[in-house]
């Protein structure tokens, strides 16, 4: 997925907000069909709600057909693609957005559709979503500026504006005016995307998503030991000892940073001066995982090894991030090279998380760390004899890992193999 990102960015690559008007047309269905209309044969119908994707089951009854590749809204904010050719209920408001730049295929539908996701948090009963509604929100996709962007035929479709059959003509004729025909949707970014999102779960054996008893017993203590500290007013010395058959002994424990890393300082870089290349520049800001430019390797300047090394914006923001690559720092950032060896990326991920909890403290631009930074506390877990519980860490980090991932997986299958049961066919 990095490399993915950086490529796109490196090929002109950025992000950028449409209004949902100037991507779709929107239809309604013309006939108010009814359960008693459905004899399962001709047409799937579209109504509704999350149960089987809307659809409440087929009609030959005579009704305008909405074609496949589209994707439907309801009033509850859900949004499906629809690989087949369908009809549309009245009564419960939903309606068809049919793509201007083009057709859609599974992987842009399902990228596009994961950015209205919001939708469905935006809207429920009492405050039902319509095309009214909906046209000027804002969704951001994947774009080319052609500035910086040699195109390709698959990156050649722009959105076409054009006055189309659509109910709001009033929208359709605002959409002659768009500003944005400059860009172009990188549709081949997305679907890439979605593919690599698909082998990263199959490679990585992450579609099982099952904890380990180990792992399982991971979650139950950290809980147990996120408790035990609140309800001991805060001291790490209240938090019990914990007999559990794998992690045994386990409590809180605080360290200095200057006794767990050794502290580099970053020297300032002109960015706009930097060549580009494929080294990240991580620089003072909470974007982009710190990553403000991929420059050439700079002479005299260290290269961190990634492996054991958590990149920390020291002022302001104090945000710390770790990293897939070897990298740079600029001015305002430090390097926390661990002094423990062979540091695994789950065990970086903990730690992370452990320093920003200290954030609250440097929130202010002005309240600067880089004095005593090696003199401020995270608490970690720690065996009875004080030894930091680095097996701990890298269970409960592939815990919660497994956790985000199977929602991620559930969500995709759900997009990807939903109409295996529902739709036999193309219907009709």
């Amino acid at each position: 997925m990095a490399e993915l990102e950086k490529t796109f960015k490196q090929n002109g690559g950025e992000w950028k907000e449409f209004r949902i008007g100037d991507l779709f047309i929107s239809y309604n269905g013309d006939f108010d069909i009814q359960k008693t209309h459905l004899n399962d044969r001709g047409f799937y119908v579209v109504s509704s709600g999350e149960q089987n994707m809307g659809i409440i089951g087929k009609t030959d009854l005579e009704a305008r057909i909405f074609p496949k590749n589209t994707i439907t809204c309801d009033m509850f904010g859900n949004v499906y693609y629809r690989n087949f050719d369908y009809k549309m209920v009245t009564h419960a408001r939903v309606f068809c957005l049919e793509f201007i730049a083009g057709n859609l295929n599974e992987k842009i539908a399902l990228f596009i559709i994961s950015a209205m996701k919001f939708l469905r948090f935006k809207f429920q009963y009492s405050n039902m979503a319509s095309w009214r509604k909906i046209q000027d929100l804002t969704i951001s996709l994947p774009v080319y500026n052609p500035a910086r962007h040699c195109e390709d035929d698959r990156t050649k479709r722009s959105i076409e504006i054009n006055k189309m059959d659509c109910h709001d003509s009033a929208t359709a004729e605002s959409r002659n005016d768009n500003k944005d025909k400059n860009y172009t949707i990188a549709f081949d970014f997305m679907e890439k995307y979605i593919q690599e999102l698909e082998a990263y779960l199959l490679v990585a054996r992450l579609k099982d998503t099952r904890l380990t008893e180990k792992e399982k017993e991971a979650l139950r203590i950290f809980a147990t030991l996120e408790d035990s500290a609140i309800r001991g007013g805060g001291g790490v010395e209240s938090s019990p000892l914990l007999e559990r058959e794998n992690f045994a002994n386990i409590k809180w424990w605080e360290f200095q940073l200057g006794e767990l890393f050794e502290i580099f300082t970053g020297r300032d870089v002109i960015i706009g001066n930097m060549e580009s290349g494929d080294i990240p520049l991580i620089s003072h800001q909470n974007t982009n995982n710190g990553v403000a430019k991929y420059i050439k390797r700079l002479e005299h300047r260290c290269l961190f090894n990634y492996r054991n090394t958590v990149a920390l914006a020291d002022r302001g923001v104090f945000y710390a991030t770790t990293h897939n690559q070897n990298f740079h720092i600029r001015t305002r950032v430090k390097a926390l090279v661990f002094k423990e060896k062979n540091i695994s990326r789950n065990i970086r991920l903990f730690f992370v998380v452990a320093i920003n909890r200290l954030q609250i403290k440097f929130i202010e631009y002005s309240a600067n760390a880089t004095d005593k930074l090696s003199n401020e506390r995270i608490s970690l877990p720690v065996y009875q004899n004080n030894q930091i519980a680095f097996d701990f860490m890298e269970d409960f980090i592939k815990s919660i890992e497994k956790a985000h991932i199977d929602n991620i997986y559930r969500f995709w299958q759900n997009k990807l193999s939903a109409y295996k049961d529902v739709v036999a066919g193309s219907g009709g």
